[in-house]
């Protein structure tokens, strides 16, 4: 059962970095055409002995990366939440008696 969610859980994850992947692409695409228009401008200045009157394009900020989803730990995982259960119940009184 946790196989099954963790191979979904792992489909998403790839649908959404191809996605990112693919936005950073066209991020760096539309930098880099500005780029070579920023150069033939500053190549003809040159030429011409003026100086350039727009500033050199700032690649915009690309996406960081989602994080993979874990595998689920083999075995005594069903323990640890009903441990994570009991300690959540002790803040909630503890929350009520204050």
């Amino acid at each position: 059962m946790a196989r099954g969610a963790h191979t979904e859980a792992l489909a998403a994850w790839k649908k959404l970095e191809e996605e990112r992947k693919e936005r950073n692409t066209e991020i760096q695409r539309a930098y880099l055409d500005a780029m070579k228009q920023w150069e033939d401008e500053h190549n003809a200045t040159k030429l011409e002995k003026r100086r350039v009157l727009w500033k050199k394009p700032k690649q915009g900020k690309m996406e960081t990366g989602i994080l993979r989803p874990k595998k689920p730990e083999i075995g005594g995982s069903d323990r640890e939440d009903e441990l994570q259960a009991e300690l959540d119940q002790e803040q909630l009184e503890e929350d009520e008696n204050d």
